[in-house]
């Protein structure tokens, strides 16, 4: 996977509006209350912060375009998936080729961009594990040329030899 790492300045730069009158004054903030605007506040109008604006070939998007979603649009879809009270925390399992799984820096910013992200939910990493201790079938992608372990067949419930269904079982 290519990595390409920005500054925070040059994101921050390709978040903030083009709009003078409305930069100006953000920087006029103090670093508090730019925080704050940049956690907390969205004008739905897209006239403060704009979408994300820098990307690499290693995006999702760039491989796989979808229809872009509105806010209102996600908010209001019936199967967006939310939280459950008692349900707070999330489990990281790593699965790799080894027996000594690399935890290194990819799983922390995959664990800090989680707990960012998924506000008031704890981030747990669990054990590291080997694809064959999955149980679960793979193939080697004929495109990519990267293992994938066998999710679940679309529509059916999970049975052992699926990676949901080791992951089920593994869950604390």
């Amino acid at each position: 996977m290519q990595v390409i790492q920005h500054p925070a300045e040059t994101l921050r730069t390709a978040l903030v509006s083009s709009r003078c009158d409305l930069t100006d004054r953000y920087h006029k903030y103090s670093r508090k209350e730019q925080r704050l605007l940049e956690e907390c506040l969205y004008l739905g109008d897209g006239s403060l912060f704009r979408p994300i604006t820098v990307h690499s070939d290693s995006d999702w998007i760039h491989s796989h375009p979808e229809d872009p979603q509105d806010f209102q649009r996600f908010y209001s879809n019936p199967y967006r998936s939310k939280p459950i009270k008692g349900h707070g925390t999330i489990y990281l399992q790593i699965i790799s080729r080894w027996a000594e799984a690399e935890t290194g820096q990819y799983v922390r910013w995959l664990r800090d961009y989680c707990q960012a992200f998924y506000y008031r939910m704890v981030v747990k990493l669990l054990p590291p594990v080997t694809v064959a201790a999955t149980g679960c079938a793979f193939r080697v992608s004929s495109s990519s040329h990267n293992l994938q372990i066998h999710a679940v067949e679309r529509n059916q419930l999970t049975t052992p030899g699926d990676l949901l269904w080791f992951l089920q079982k593994r869950k604390p």
